[in-house]
């Protein structure tokens, strides 16, 4: 019996990898990459093991992450070379998928099942979505270079106190910007204005959401509004 051999493909985010070919061209790169020097460059620590191993399946560093030989001719590509030598890289690199399907006309199944050899199994769609992200960059099929994906800060927004109580109540969630300062430096009622909002547009609700609505105004009037001691009852 001839036991069945395993390939393993790299299933790394297309992005991470066209960082790092992206910044070869356009700023350089050190003259080894490892996961260090990757780090340094941008990719996230999470991601550099499984950028580092898509880069050797390229053939793109050596098992000790020297540059190779593909990797300065990328570099010294023409822009109007450039996605012609990719293209042989990603061709060498993937020849067993290459044999089997054509990615610019074959269907999304057929490209599945050439992946089927390709360990591990509950990576094959990571693995073809990287595959694809680099045909495209190669123009190998259609659709242009992937877009680079804008890096956001996030920012922690803490909710006031009312709103927390509020959503412990059962309200529909009203997504709050940043505050801003209040015309007339008086109370702020910005949170009952989007409890207004809640309001069903039809007239009709459940007794049960109405319910929860009144408990939220409520519990908004007694955070916003202060209660004063009448005085002699007027």
């Amino acid at each position: 019996m001839i036991a069945e051999t395993t390939q393993a493909a790299p299933y790394a985010p297309v992005d991470n990898v066209l960082t790092v070919i992206r910044r070869l061209r356009e700023r350089g790169l050190p003259e080894r990459l490892g996961l260090g020097e990757l780090q340094t460059i941008g990719i996230p620590a999470g991601n550099a093991p499984r950028t580092l191993a898509a880069l050797r399946f390229l053939g793109l560093v050596d098992e000790d992450g020297q540059r190779t030989q593909a990797l300065e001719r990328l570099d010294r590509a023409t822009t109007e070379e450039y996605p012609q030598v990719l293209a042989e890289i990603v061709r060498a690199a993937y020849t067993p998928v290459f044999t089997i399907v054509d990615p610019a006309q074959d269907s999304d199944i057929a490209l599945h099942d050439a992946f089927r050899p390709y360990e591990p199994k509950r990576q094959r769609p990571r693995m073809i979505t990287l595959f694809l992200g680099l045909c495209r960059e190669a123009g190998i099929v259609p659709g242009g270079p992937p877009a680079r994906r804008a890096r956001t800060r996030r920012t922690q927004v803490i909710k006031p106190e009312g709103i927390r109580s509020a959503e412990k109540l059962g309200r529909p969630e009203v997504k709050q910007e940043e505050p801003a300062p209040t015309d007339s430096g008086g109370a702020d009622y910005r949170l009952l204005a989007a409890l207004m909002q809640q309001l069903p547009k039809d007239g009709k609700w459940s007794k049960a959401r109405r319910d929860r609505w009144i408990q939220a105004i409520s519990a908004s009037v007694d955070l916003l509004v202060e209660i004063t001691v009448e005085d002699g009852g007027n």
